[in-house]
């Protein structure tokens, strides 16, 4: 992402969080998981590689929390089987 590109205000906002976090941390401390999840949600909104290169994560980490999560979460519009049962035609009669 070019820096002259606007950063969504979710993205902005979320940075600003971790940016908060990672000066009141020890460098290298693991960031807590409701940033990673937060993160995880908007990039289903906006790509991984734009919530990825703003905040500093590794993409793939944050591409593996996707799937994660994917997982962990019911899909509830799996597609349910319905038998259709056509109506028996009777031979010889025209409708």
């Amino acid at each position: 992402m070019n820096r002259k590109e606007t950063i969504p205000e979710p993205i902005a906002q979320l940075q600003r969080q971790s940016e908060e976090f990672r000066r009141t941390r020890p460098r290298r401390a693991k960031l807590p998981d409701s940033l990673w999840d937060a993160a995880a949600d908007l990039a289903r909104q906006h790509g991984v590689y734009a919530v990825a290169q703003p905040l500093r994560l590794d993409y793939m980490g944050l591409k593996k929390r996707l799937g994660e999560a994917a997982n962990r979460r019911p899909d509830k519009s799996k597609p349910v089987f319905v038998e259709l049962i056509a109506p028996r035609q009777q031979h010889g009669r025209t409708a």
